[in-house]
């Protein structure tokens, strides 16, 4: 029996979309059809709350398991890019599934699921190009631009040669200071810290896990130390305790300076204009402020 006319266009239609997903390597964002509203599962709390902050909420269906934002409570919780619950994610029925360029996201699992689109997030660069790709694939090109262009200026950096050396570190495990992981200079955070006028006190790019050794951070010695707990409240004895492990260091100049100060909250880890908010935080309370170029 021959099709019909209009099944048959339509038909080969729909082969023809799967034929181009397939060829750009399902990483391609493809814009959003005027004729179709996207049911998006996002797997990456900032990618999550970009898309909010671009108007887009109303079309996610599904989220990870950290993501904590008021708009998407609601949602499903769907696992992670590393470790998606297949099961949950399924459920929602997604048009598209977004997560994290990460070595180890779960690629094969998720695309058996739906078109997958993977956005690095790692470098401030990521971060802007990652923006205006969410724009097309959300329909809300036009607010993503905007912020894409709102973070690219304000993440210029403005360190100069005599800007104060600062380590960003991790908290640790009150009475366990045995190793620092610390923000890369090429991440995120580490082109925050420049763009607030610090240069950080790791100067070369790393790759694989950030780590210093307690004799490494002596050998660097930093002009200042800040420790970022993402707890949102931190209860004073944890807060001294973790200080008090730092002080321990003495040979380093910014214990001698008391220069060590000890940060918490969830928007220390922001996306969205959170970012410009966290240059503005360290500008206000890193010490050496006065002294950046």
């Amino acid at each position: 029996m021959r099709l019909k006319e209009p099944l048959a266009v339509a038909l080969l239609a729909v082969l023809a979309g799967v034929a181009a997903w397939l060829l750009a390597g399902r990483e391609t964002p493809v814009p959003v059809s005027p004729t179709e509203t996207p049911r998006i599962v996002c797997l990456m709390p900032p990618i999550t709350a970009t898309l909010i902050e671009l108007g887009a909420e109303d079309l996610l269906v599904g989220r990870s398991d950290y993501d904590d934002e008021p708009q998407v409570a609601l949602l499903p919780a769907c696992g992670s890019t590393l470790q998606p619950n297949v099961e949950a994610i399924a459920r929602t029925r997604p048009s598209l599934i977004v997560g994290e360029a990460s070595v180890g996201a779960a690629r094969d699992k998720l695309e058996a699921l739906a078109p997958c689109t993977f956005l690095p997030w790692l470098t401030a660069g990521d971060v802007v190009e990652s923006t205006r790709k969410l724009g097309a694939l959300s329909g809300h090109s036009a607010e993503a631009d905007a912020l894409a262009d709102d973070l690219q200026r304000a993440l210029v950096s403005r360190a100069g040669p005599n800007s104060p050396r600062v380590l960003l570190a991790m908290s640790h495990e009150p009475g366990h200071l045995s190793a620092v992981y610390f923000m890369r200079p090429n991440s995120l955070h580490g082109a925050m810290l420049e763009a607030a006028g610090f240069r950080n006190a790791v100067e070369q790019e790393i790759s694989g896990v950030p780590q210093l050794s307690i004799e490494a951070v002596l050998e660097l010695d930093p002009d200042v130390i800040v420790v970022l707990d993402s707890s949102p409240e931190l209860p004073p004895a944890r807060r001294a305790a973790l200080l008090a492990d730092w002080q321990a260091l003495k040979p380093l100049r910014a214990v001698e300076g008391g220069r060590v100060l000890v940060l918490n909250g969830k928007h220390l880890f922001p996306a969205g204009r959170g970012i410009i908010a966290m240059i503005g935080l360290l500008k206000a309370k890193v010490p050496g402020a006065t002294r950046h170029d």
